[in-house]
């Protein structure tokens, strides 16, 4: 369960602020976390942008497909401007892609199970229903979705992960750490690792649970700590981990991150589908790692042990 945020705003004497709350009774870790911060953390989150008072909403727009391979010049425009045209961008219902000569892009729609090829000179739609020409004899083609890949439930929409946080201590301390971050494969092996602060400086690492509750505790005055095979953590379920670390004249750092197991079934999925990528293209790579940000997965390397402790 991940904790849930309410922006509250309020008029000042300067003009609208906002600042926001956590829903503790709907989520323990956050209540958690909140325990664990020391009065000298302070979380900073920007309020939203006020529209202007004469501004329309924009209209809600659904995206269809996605985007999975880009050659040559082209364009792409969502309700009259241009749109995102890089490689994994979300695709609206009623764009309009414009391909010039020579020009190659592939819009994957997972939901359906189809994949297109486009080729300029021309114009395309991309419906709900499929890629539509508008003008040109350029290139369209259709073909099926493989099913490893369309079996992992993949959206039109982009995915952010959840990462660690470094928190300050007395003076200017500030424990550089990584660890588990998103979602991790059941076997995966999960190491907290820091960059060290000083001689004779000792390190705790707890693992806590969506209830509260300490599942794993360990110490060391090294630079890292490996977390236990036989540690039992159930699938689907956020923990978090938190790095203290005191040193000789009492001084104090912290830092955390959060993270997941995947569950059996999602993670045998992905195996199937990342065994048929020595063989597939480059959209059938762009979904599988499209698949793995939307199931929480980290990009590689991202839990910073490769850096956090200078090895």
């Amino acid at each position: 369960m991940s904790p849930r945020v309410r922006l509250v705003e309020y008029s000042t004497a300067h003009g609208r602020a906002a600042h926001y709350t956590f829903d503790m009774a709907a989520a323990p870790l956050a209540v958690a976390l909140l325990t664990l911060l020391t009065s000298s953390v302070s979380w900073v989150v920007p309020a939203r942008a006020q529209p202007a008072a004469a501004s329309v909403a924009a209209p809600i727009a659904t995206p269809v497909a996605i985007l999975t391979e880009a050659i040559g010049v082209f364009q792409v425009f969502a309700r009259g401007r241009p749109a995102p045209s890089e490689v994994a961008a979300p695709v609206e219902q009623g764009a309009t892609l414009a391909l010039e000569r020579d020009a190659r892009v592939v819009l994957a729609y997972p939901g359906i199970g189809s994949v297109y090829e486009l080729g300029g000179p021309a114009q395309f739609v991309a419906q709900a229903s499929g890629v539509e020409r508008r003008t040109g004899a350029g290139l369209l083609v259709r073909r099926d979705l493989v099913s490893a890949l369309r079996a992992l439930q993949i959206r039109p929409e982009s995915a952010t992960v959840q990462g660690s946080a470094a928190m300050r201590g007395g003076g200017d301390l500030s424990l550089q750490a990584g660890g588990p971050t998103g979602t991790q494969f059941a076997p995966d092996t999960m190491v907290v690792c820091w960059r060290p602060l000083g001689p004779q400086w000792i390190y705790r690492i707890r693992v806590i649970d969506d209830d509260g509750g300490v599942v794993f505790e360990g110490r060391t005055d090294g630079a890292r700590l490996t977390l236990p095979a036989t540690l039992t953590l159930q699938a689907r379920t956020q923990y978090l981990w938190h790095l203290s670390a005191r040193g000789p004249n009492g001084q104090t750092a912290e830092a955390v991150g959060e993270f997941q197991r995947l569950d059996a079934s999602s993670e045998l999925a992905l195996r199937q589908a990342q065994a048929l990528l020595a063989n597939g293209n480059r959209t059938d790579r762009t979904l599988y790692e499209i698949a793995l940000r939307q199931q929480g997965f980290a990009a590689a390397g991202a839990s910073g042990c490769e850096h956090a402790d200078g090895s």
